[in-house]
């Protein structure tokens, strides 16, 4: 079969188009909304991508990501190369198309160059073994993030309504773990408290997210608060299944719920926010000095 003609220029916009689509599905995967993201587009981007532990797609979204539009583009430079050809060569006698082109080109130069940070910085973070450097020093090079967190509103063991505003001008230690988990979740939340009494208390605070809001409800919180042994300044926080998820999924956390057993995989991931309400550092299975460190890292940089 025999592609159709469209023309000089209509192959070089087609081919235009094709690089617009592209941005756009790259966007659609990456980009950070301000404040919390909708609940349908975090659901929307693991339905089509999936999501690691460390946060990027899986092996099936990094083939929707890379492979579809490298069909697309061979489609196009197969069935239309002889417009191609003569499109790009008539490019110099037409300013709109030209200036049209260079615009696109810069746009995805720019989102690239934006793209690949951002997988960099997920990458750095999660190739970090935080149980075999107890005893290091966190390295200066560790990357920082300036980040919005995202707004939650939920209840805490005492049966206070908690949300992130009411948090402002604290320091946040935040992490996420459930009481049926045996493994992960106390170490977890052991490193945090751990961290938590290294730091002045009047201006740190520990936020914990649960993980299973189906059994962890705001009921349950109070013997979990006591199991987990929490001081005055940490919040153990549940509410509805759809809040709680939402907020999960807005903090971006990989989690995936065993419909028979209830059990929940998710990352050993800790979260520093600042006073201002900004994610400053995301650390995977940290050792407390360095929760703290990140802490102090923190309250220097404000007074700078």
């Amino acid at each position: 079969m025999i592609a159709p003609r469209v023309g000089r220029p209509g192959a070089v916009y087609l081919l235009a188009f094709w690089l617009a689509i592209t941005m756009f599905w790259w966007a659609f995967a990456f980009a950070s909304l301000p404040g919390t993201s909708p609940e349908w587009l975090e659901a929307a981007r693991v339905a089509c991508f999936g999501r690691n532990i460390d946060g990027l797609p899986d092996v099936q979204g990094w083939l929707m990501l890379v492979g579809a539009p490298l069909m697309l583009l061979a489609v196009i430079l197969t069935g239309w190369r002889r417009d191609l050809i003569d499109g790009f060569r008539s490019i110099p006698r037409r300013p709109f198309l030209a200036a049209s082109l260079s615009l696109l080109v810069l746009a995805a130069g720019w989102q690239t160059a934006w793209t690949a940070g951002r997988i960099r910085t997920q990458l750095e973070i999660a190739r970090f073994d935080f149980s075999a450097r107890a005893d290091e020093s966190m390295p200066e090079t560790y990357p920082r993030l300036d980040r919005e967190a995202p707004e939650f509103e939920l209840v805490n063991q005492t049966g206070g309504r908690i949300t992130l505003g009411s948090l402002h001008g604290k320091n946040v230690i935040l992490t996420f773990a459930f009481a049926h988990c045996q493994t992960v979740c106390p170490a977890l939340v052991k490193q945090s408290l751990d961290a938590l009494t290294l730091l002045d208390p009047q201006s740190t605070v520990l936020v914990v997210i649960t993980l299973d809001p189906w059994r962890d409800t705001p009921d349950a919180l109070p013997g979990l608060a006591s199991k987990w042994k929490l001081p005055s300044n940490a919040h153990l926080l549940s509410g509805d299944v759809a809040r709680v998820t939402g907020a999960l999924d807005a903090y971006q956390i990989p989690w995936k719920r065993d419909e028979k057993t209830g059990d929940i995989a998710h990352p050993a991931l800790t979260y520093v926010l600042g006073g201002d309400g900004r994610i400053a550092y995301a650390l995977n299975n940290a050792a407390p000095d360095w929760i703290a460190e990140a802490v102090r890292r923190l309250v220097g940089h404000a007074r700078r």
